[in-house]
C-alpha cells in the first residue's frame, strides 16, 4: 500500500536529515507529478551517461536494496569498495525505498577487472544482506547470485 501524506512527509524528514548529517552535495525529492516524471526520466538516462564513460566498455547494473537506516552506511562502504579495487562506478539510487544500483563500467577483455568487478559485486551483496537487505532489489535474480539466496 501506498505511504499516506503524514508518512510520506515524516519519511522525506528522515532522509533529509541523514543527507545532512551524511554532506550530500546534491538532492531532490518532489510531490509534483511533473517533476517526479522528469526525475525518473533522469534515472533512466543514467545508463547512457554511464556508458558513455567508456564507449568500448560493457556495464554492469547493480541492483541492491536496504532498510532505509542502513542506506547510508551501506552506500558509503560500497563507493569506498568501487574505488579502492578502481572501478568506475556511478551510482543512481532511490532512497526513499532503500535501494541503488552502480553502474559498472569495464573491458570485458581485461581478466583483472573483471575479477575486481566480481568481486565488488560480491562484496555488495553480502553488505546488503547482512542488515536484512536483499541482493536483487527490485528487478528480480539471476544464476549469478544464487550463492546469496537463503
Amino acid at each position: 500500500a501506498a505511504a499516506s501524506e503524514p508518512e510520506r512527509a515524516s519519511h522525506g524528514a528522515a532522509i533529509d536529515r541523514t543527507l545532512q548529517k551524511y554532506a550530500v552535495l546534491q538532492y531532490e525529492r518532489s510531490s509534483d507529478a511533473r517533476r517526479m516524471e522528469e526525475l525518473w526520466s533522469a534515472r533512466k538516462t543514467a545508463l547512457l551517461a554511464a556508458a558513455a564513460l567508456r564507449p568500448s566498455g560493457r556495464v554492469l547494473i547493480t541492483d541492491t536494496c536496504v532498510p532505509r537506516s542502513a542506506f547510508p552506511r551501506a552506500v558509503a562502504e560500497a563507493e569506498r569498495d568501487a574505488r579502492d579495487k578502481r572501478l568506475t562506478a556511478p551510482l543512481v539510487a532511490h532512497a526513499g525505498d532503500g535501494n541503488f544500483h552502480f553502474f559498472v563500467v569495464f573491458d570485458p577483455d581485461d581478466r583483472d577487472e573483471v575479477a575486481r568487478v566480481h568481486a565488488f559485486t560480491a562484496a555488495l551483496s553480502e553488505r546488503a544482506i547482512e542488515p536484512h537487505g536483499t541482493c536483487t532489489g527490485e528487478h528480480g535474480i539471476g544464476i549469478g547470485k544464487r550463492a546469496y539466496l537463503p
